[in-house]
């Protein structure tokens, strides 16, 4: 179905190419703004100073690596569920998805300074594993933030694809981030074993992809020492 669709936006004029490229645009940045709409009732307190900062680094937090185990789910929930039209949408508004996990991480880093108080103890605290842990993958998140968009996308070409697989690296890190900083691992685990599962699914497919291509150069070989 994937497949089918790449192929007809390929060979779709320019101009309708365009069309639809800014549809999707609009359409993702309105899936974001309703994925982003909780983020005021965790900033708005602490700002009115009817809380402290640091109650806001746990919904934060949450919405985060939520948001970021959904956007990696949702390829392999497609092999398991081909035919399903809801995860044919998100596949559509996945960027939307991934980048309202940077906003949320954003807004995490944006309430965690001021709960801090003091750039010293942030810096000092940077060379414990619980914290460049959430560090690195925040950097990563604002990389492929930065690069989920149309005109990243045709300027890296297939190189674009290679370089938004290190979100599994970012998620693996904001694990690490939460399950070193804290007892209360639920929400992490949780959100870990269920992508380590779902992941482990696309093995079968992975080799059969593999194996199929290994099958394919060898047989270029045979046929090219054929006709030497």
């Amino acid at each position: 179905m994937l497949q089918e669709q790449w192929a007809i936006w390929k060979i779709m004029p320019t101009g309708k190419r365009d069309s639809a490229g800014s549809i999707d645009a609009t359409a993702n940045g309105l899936v974001w703004a309703i994925l982003m709409l909780p983020a005021p009732l965790f900033a708005v307190p602490p700002i009115l100073g009817l809380q402290p900062w640091r109650v806001a680094m746990t919904p934060t937090g949450v919405a985060s690596v939520g948001l970021l185990t959904v956007a990696l789910a949702i390829s392999p929930l497609l092999l398991l569920f081909p035919r399903s039209s809801s995860l044919l949408w998100l596949v559509r508004h996945r960027r939307a998805v991934g980048v309202a996990a940077f906003s949320y991480a954003a807004l995490h880093l944006a309430v965690f300074i001021p709960a801090v108080g003091r750039l010293d103890y942030i810096l000092l605290g940077m060379a414990y594993p619980s914290m460049w842990t959430g560090w690195i993958s925040f950097a990563l998140l604002a990389l492929l933030a930065a690069t989920s968009n149309g005109l990243s996308l045709r300027r890296l070409g297939v190189w674009w694809k290679q370089l938004h697989r290190i979100a599994y690296v970012a998620a693996l890190l904001a694990y690490g981030h939460w399950l070193l900083l804290t007892s209360s691992t639920g929400w992490a685990a949780y959100c870990g074993a269920t992508l380590t599962v779902l992941q482990a699914l696309r093995l079968p497919q992975w080799y059969a992809t593999r194996r199929k291509h290994t099958g394919s150069i060898a047989e270029t070989t045979v046929s090219a020492s054929r006709r030497l």
